[in-house]
């Protein structure tokens, strides 16, 4: 009889605790969500310092990264295409030739949806920058939005904690979060 009692007590007392465990995962989820309604969830910004040796060239590229991403979130198709020629001036190799490509499509249809897809390598040059203190000085937010590239989410920085989501424009101007703020210091 005993053997028979030992089973069921494990399989009841597991069950349990699973049952305790997800309780506790959704009370800190409603917690979290709660929170961050009342804009209690801040993000606390890292502190960069940059070096002596500043590079104009690099301070260049995160200006011009900021007017492109902007000019998208705006939805702004003439001047997504202007600051895309801009940025591609100042842009790594590797993303000069498809910004001139981008940029030179001015009469095609969608050149501002083929100008997004370029941004997520951008802020990878962009993160390198601000996270190296190249950037002028400044708070730049590193933010995320979810549905970007068919739900697969996308980052993309801001010299502003306001979301401006450069992906979407007006269709989902407000959508997505701040995941990292960094404070470049001189």
């Amino acid at each position: 009889m005993k053997l028979l009692l030992l089973p069921f007590l494990a399989a009841t007392l597991l069950l349990s605790s699973c049952q305790s465990s997800e309780k506790n995962k959704e009370n800190t989820e409603a917690a979290s969500a709660e929170n961050a309604e009342n804009g209690a969830a801040e993000v606390v910004p890292q502190v960069v310092k940059s070096s002596a040796g500043e590079n104009d060239k690099t301070q260049a590229f995160a200006v011009a990264y900021l007017d492109f991403q902007s000019a998208l979130a705006k939805g702004d198709e003439a001047q997504s295409i202007a600051t895309a020629a801009k940025l591609a001036s100042v842009a790594p190799e590797e993303l000069k030739e498809a910004l001139m490509q981008a940029s030179k499509n001015q009469a095609s249809q969608g050149a501002i949806d083929s100008l997004r897809t370029l941004l997520p390598a951008l802020t990878k040059s962009m993160e390198t920058i601000v996270k190296g203190g190249s950037a002028k000085e400044g708070t730049y937010y590193k933010q995320f939005c979810p549905m970007a590239f068919n739900d697969k989410g996308a980052f993309w920085f801001s010299a502003a904690p306001e979301i401006r989501n450069p992906y979407f424009a007006d269709a989902m101007l407000e959508c997505g979060e701040t995941k990292e703020a960094f404070e470049v210091k001189k």
